[in-house]
């Protein structure tokens, strides 16, 4: 069987750190405002001007499949792997 990751090699991957994928396996939104979170977005390919389907990563792990709007960050699916 392949990792979720082979899978979704497509889309743009976003790195968290404990406390961001703590919220988004909680169902939480993130808010990227700060100039360091929004350069993150940036590095990773992701452009603010339109909503992107990105899959959210912790320590190299899948955590969710999320929807960046603007500024903020929502799960779409949490994956519990």
């Amino acid at each position: 069987m392949l990792p979720v990751e082979t899978v979704l090699d497509d889309i743009p991957a976003l790195d968290l750190n404990q406390q961001e994928a703590s919220r988004l396996k909680n169902g939480q939104k993130l808010l990227f405002i700060a100039r360091p979170d929004v350069d993150r977005l940036y590095n990773a390919g992701i452009d603010l001007e339109e909503d992107a389907t990105v899959l959210a990563l912790y320590n190299g792990k899948p955590v969710a499949l999320v929807t960046v709007a603007g500024a903020e960050i929502s799960p779409i699916r949490v994956l519990n792997l």
